[in-house]
């Protein structure tokens, strides 16, 4: 088929469909969740939440306040930028978060450092097979500072 077209709309077409991919790489409504589950660096932690609504540390009573700054973040994920499909190296430290719905429904990603293009070390998120950089950059580190409390 050949046509005449503007410049514009020629651009239009060539650009790639990841640009288009929206930021938002998944939302949880905190009210629907029962546990959050973090796991790396050779721990566990569960959290729940109570009658209240606070999280709690699974068998305990008291707030887990250690959650404030990473709730957030992790039932509102967003990425800096989306990765092109392929081969990428493992995470380093990795941070597996699951999260558990009112249903039973699990959700899964693991969160952990990857490097750009030059080598320097960012955060990065791999959920439902791809690859992207967390916009909130500290995120991975918060996650191993809960992780390694006692």
């Amino acid at each position: 088929m050949v046509s005449l077209v503007e410049p514009g709309l020629l651009d239009v077409v060539r650009t790639p469909v990841e640009s288009l991919w929206t930021l938002e790489l998944a939302s949880f409504n905190e009210l629907d969740l029962e546990s959050l589950a973090l796991s790396g660096a050779g721990r566990e932690r569960t959290f729940v939440r109570n009658s209240k609504g606070l999280w709690t540390q699974k068998g305990l009573d008291l707030e887990a306040r250690e959650l404030r700054d990473v709730l957030d973040p992790l039932f509102f994920l967003r990425a800096g930028e989306r990765l092109p499909r392929g081969d990428h190296p493992a995470l380093r430290d990795p941070v597996t978060v699951e999260l558990t719905n009112s249903l039973q429904k699990k959700t899964r990603f693991v969160i952990g450092e990857g490097d750009d293009t030059v080598g320097k070390p960012r955060a990065e998120i791999e959920l439902d097979g791809r690859r992207s950089v967390l916009k909130d950059q500290a995120l991975h580190k918060r996650l191993l500072a809960i992780l390694s409390a006692k």
